[in-house]
C-alpha cells in the first residue's frame, strides 16, 4: 500500500513552537497548496518566527482555529493516500506541538491518518494525550547488546570487555549501539578481522549522537554534580572517597589537598 510519510522531531531546549508539525505541514503543503482553505495557514507557515502564538493574534485568529484548519489538511490531505506520521523526542516537544496532538487524537475522524511518537519515559513531565496506545520499549540486557554486535560486526567471537564497555556507554540503548558501532568501523577503530578493539573510552571517538545524550545528561546535574565529575574525569580509574566528600562538602581547599 502507498503510504505518505512524515517526520518531525522535538528538540532539546528548542525555543521555536510547533516545531516538529512545522516541517512536517510545510512538505504537504509544498505537495498539495490546494487542499489549504483559509489564506492565513499559508502565511504561517511562510514565517520563521519563535513564538506562533503572537502570529496568532496579529491575524486576528485563534489557536483553535488553527487547529481545525490542520485538522481538515490532513483529512484532506489523505484522501489521497493514507499518511503516516512520526514524531520523535515527545519529551521535548513544546506546548503548542502538544495541545495539537493531544487534539488530533480527540478530533481526528479520518482513519487513514496515523500517528506514532517517541519519548523516553524519563524525562517525559507532560502527560501522553488521550486515546493513545502506549507500548513500552525496552532497552537490551547484555545479552541481547552482544547479539546485536554480532549481526552488525559479523562475528560470533567478541570480546566480553568489549561488550562491556559498549553495554555501559550506550545503556543498552539500540539506537546508539548501532551509532557507536557504526562510526568505529567507518574510522577504523574497530577491525573484528584484525581483532582490534577499542580499549578505553577515548579510543571509541563517541559520534555526535551519543554525546548528545550524555551532554543532555550533564545539564541536568546541578553545580555541585558537575564539580564531582569534572574533577574526577581528570584524575586515573581509582580516586579517594575523601575527594568526592569533600567536593560535595565545598570545601574547594581540601578538594586541592586531596588531589595532589
Amino acid at each position: 500500500m502507498d503510504i505518505h510519510f512524515y517526520e518531525g522531531k522535538g528538540c532539546h531546549e528548542s525555543i521555536y513552537s510547533f516545531g516538529p508539525f512545522q516541517k512536517i505541514f510545510s512538505q504537504i503543503l509544498e505537495e498539495s497548496p490546494e487542499i489549504v482553505n483559509e489564506e492565513y495557514f499559508l502565511e504561517l507557515f511562510d514565517k520563521d518566527d519563535e513564538n506562533w502564538e503572537d502570529e496568532f493574534e496579529a491575524l486576528n485568529i485563534s489557536k483553535q482555529s488553527f487547529f481545525d484548519e490542520m485538522k481538515n489538511v490532513l483529512e484532506n490531505f489523505s484522501k489521497k493516500r493514507p499518511i503516516l506520521i512520526f514524531i520523535d523526542n515527545l519529551q521535548w516537544i513544546d506546548t503548542i506541538s502538544l495541545q495539537f496532538l493531544g487534539y488530533l487524537t480527540d478530533e481526528l475522524e479520518e482513519n487513514s491518518v496515523y500517528i506514532i511518537g517517541a519519548y523516553r519515559d524519563d524525562e517525559m513531565n507532560n502527560p501522553i494525550p488521550n486515546n493513545s496506545k502506549t507500548i513500552e520499549v525496552k532497552t537490551f540486557d547484555w545479552k541481547n547488546t552482544r547479539k546485536l554486535l554480532i549481526t552488525k560486526i559479523g562475528r560470533n567471537d567478541i570480546l566480553d570487555k568489549f561488550v562491556d564497555m559498549i553495554y555501559d556507554v550506550t545503556e543498552g540503548i539500540p539506537l546508539f549501539i548501532e551509532a557507536l558501532t557504526d562510526e568505529m568501523l567507518k574510522d577504523g577503530i574497530l577491525q573484528p578481522l584484525k581483532e582490534k578493539y577499542p580499549e578505553t573510552l577515548e579510543d571509541m571517538k563517541l559520534p555526535e549522537k551519543v554525546k548528545e545524550l550524555y551532554d543532555i545528561k550533564f545539564k541536568e546535574l546541578n553545580q555541585k554534580e558537575k564539580e564531582v565529575l569534572q574533577l574526577c574525569s581528570c584524575l586515573e580509574d581509582d580516586f579517594c572517597e575523601d575527594l568526592i566528600i569533600n567536593t560535595i562538602k565545598g570545601k574547594r581547599g581540601e578538594v586541592k589537598k586531596n588531589n595532589r
